[in-house]
C-alpha cells in the first residue's frame, strides 16, 4: 500500500504541472458548404482533417460559414486564411 501511495505521489496532481503548448500559428477556414455535393463533402472532410493536423503539428484551426467575419478585426487573430469551397462575394472582402 505504501508503494502505491509513493508511486502516485509522482503523478501530476493539478493542471499547473501540465503545460499546454501555445499554437505556432492560427488558421481560419471559410466555407459555404451548400448546393454542390462534392463541395459539401469536401468541407466536411476538411473540418475533420484540419483539427487532427492542428493537434499533430501544433497550430490552431477554426472554421466558419459566417462570411461577415471576413474583416480586418476578425482576421487579425489569424495568420492563415483558407477558402474551402468558395471565395468572398462582397467587394469589401
Amino acid at each position: 500500500m505504501l508503494l502505491v501511495a509513493v508511486c502516485l505521489g509522482f503523478l501530476p496532481v493539478n493542471a499547473q504541472n501540465t503545460k499546454v503548448k501555445k499554437p505556432k500559428f492560427k488558421v481560419i477556414a471559410f466555407y459555404t458548404g451548400k448546393n454542390d455535393k462534392a463541395h459539401v463533402s469536401y468541407v466536411q472532410e476538411a473540418n475533420k482533417w484540419f483539427p487532427e493536423m492542428a493537434e499533430k503539428y501544433n497550430f490552431s484551426y477554426d472554421s466558419t460559414s459566417n462570411w461577415s467575419n471576413m474583416n480586418a478585426d476578425f482576421l487579425s487573430k489569424y495568420q492563415v486564411v483558407l477558402f474551402l469551397d468558395t471565395r468572398p462575394e462582397d467587394q469589401a472582402q
